[in-house]
This record gives structure tokens, C-alpha cells and sequence, in this order.
């Protein structure tokens, strides 16, 4: 104020910004159910890494290989969030809506399915009845929508409906079936016997490596005696 080039008076003003960004996990696969569906579990991780608090939309985007089933879908959230997950293949999930989020705050949700991958010929499902894997369709290791178990996540920040975040992951089921010939007859042997031999063929035709159990019942006519 005396115009001698040195201040006489300053002041000075602060502010902060929020930084929302997200990361999604999964799916932690159950074993196989007596009824020969599977528990399927998504994590998704909402943090703000800015220093003021901000709001965000999260949805959720399942979109499994086309001969998989979504029976149900339900998710629950450490912010007191929860619903039901639609069973549409590819419907988008809204799982929190102009949520609000803290400085330094994480949200936690965790999303859960139970499906059914069904690729026989007598399937309804209205899949083709073929398993295409993670990545498989496109000749990649990047996973694509109606491969495997994928599902995507997308993040809004701004509340303009575009997501400014997008996470993807995939994963894969087993699907192991078997088939029975014979039996193969020899001649018969000079002491009156015969020789049979009966081949089973185990494959998986699913996504994963899966584990099973495998007995043969012999239940021949009774005047038949295994030497």
C-alpha cells in the first residue's frame, strides 16, 4: 500500500479435490453343488485417494458365455448397500447411485452369483452348446463380453452417465462328462471263456480344470461268472 514493491498484506486459500477410482476381483469359485451349480463371488473395491470427499455411480455388468445361467445374483455392501442382481445376461446392475465416499475411504462390495453351465444336446439354456473361454474368442488373453464367467464394473465420478473407470475379469468353469463303449468280444478261448474290454472316455469341455470321481458297475446276466 506504500508502493515500495513489498506486500503489506497477503492471503492465502486452500482447497481439496476428491480422486475416486475402483478395482474388481474374482470370481472365487465354489465346488460344484449336488445340483451341479456353482456359487460364484466379485469384489469390487471403491476408493477415494483424493483429500476431499466425492460422490460416484457403480455399476456392475455381467456377461457370462452364453450357455451359462445366472439362476441368482444378489450383492451387499460394508456402506450398508445391497440388492438383487438380475438374472439377464449382460443387464446392467446399478450398485450405488450418487454414493458419497470420504477422503481416504474405501467401500467394499461383494457380488454373488449361483449359475449353471449346461452344453448338453438336450440343453434349453439357448447357448450354442459350445464353451468359449477367457480370451478365447477374439485369439487373446484379453477377455471379452460372453466368454467364460466375464464381468465388468464401470465407475462415473461425475455423475454425466459416462464412466470415467471401466474393470474387467474373467473366469472359467469346468465341465466334465463321460461316455461309455463296448463291450470289445474275443473269440472264444479254448477253455470256454471270453475276453471282453470296455472303454470309458472322461473330458472336460468347460473353461477350468475341475476334479471327479469315476466307478464302473459290472451288472451282467446271472448265469454270467467274472473269472
Amino acid at each position: 500500500t506504500n508502493n515500495d514493491g513489498i506486500a503489506d498484506e497477503t492471503e492465502e486459500v486452500c482447497g481439496d479435490l476428491p480422486y475416486i477410482v475402483h478395482e474388481k476381483s474374482g470370481p472365487v469359485i465354489s465346488i460344484q453343488n449336488v445340483d451341479g451349480t456353482y456359487d460364484l463371488e466379485y469384489t469390487i473395491l471403491v476408493q477415494n485417494d483424493g483429500g476431499a470427499s466425492g460422490t460416484y455411480d457403480l455399476n456392475d455388468i455381467p456377461n457370462f458365455e452364453d450357455d451359462i445361467v445366472i439362476n441368482n445374483g444378489s450383492y451387499t455392501s460394508d456402506n450398508g448397500l445391497s440388492g438383487i442382481i438380475s438374472t439377464t445376461n449382460g443387464a446392467t446392475n446399478v450398485l450405488a447411485n450418487d454414493q458419497s465416499l470420504s477422503s481416504g475411504g474405501v467401500d467394499t462390495y461383494t457380488i454373488n452369483f449361483n449359475v449353471l453351465l449346461d452344453l448338453s444336446a438336450t440343453s434349453t439354456d439357448g447357448g450354442d452348446n459350445t464353451y468359449t473361454s477367457c480370451g478365447e474368442g477374439n485369439g487373446s488373453n484379453d477377455p471379452s463380453p460372453g466368454e467364460g464367467l466375464y464381468n465388468q464394473s464401470t465407475l462415473d465420478t461425475n455423475n454425466d452417465g459416462i464412466a470415467e473407470e471401466t474393470d474387467e475379469v474373467c473366469g472359467g468353469l469346468p465341465y466334465i462328462v463321460h461316455e461309455k463303449s463296448g463291450p470289445v468280444v474275443s473269440i472264444q478261448n479254448v477253455d470256454g471263456t471270453y475276453d471282453l474290454e470296455y472303454t470309458i472316455i472322461v473330458r472336460n469341455e468347460g473353461g477350468a480344470s475341475g476334479t471327479y470321481d469315476l466307478n464302473d458297475i459290472p451288472n451282467f446276466e446271472d448265469d454270467i461268472v467274472i473269472n
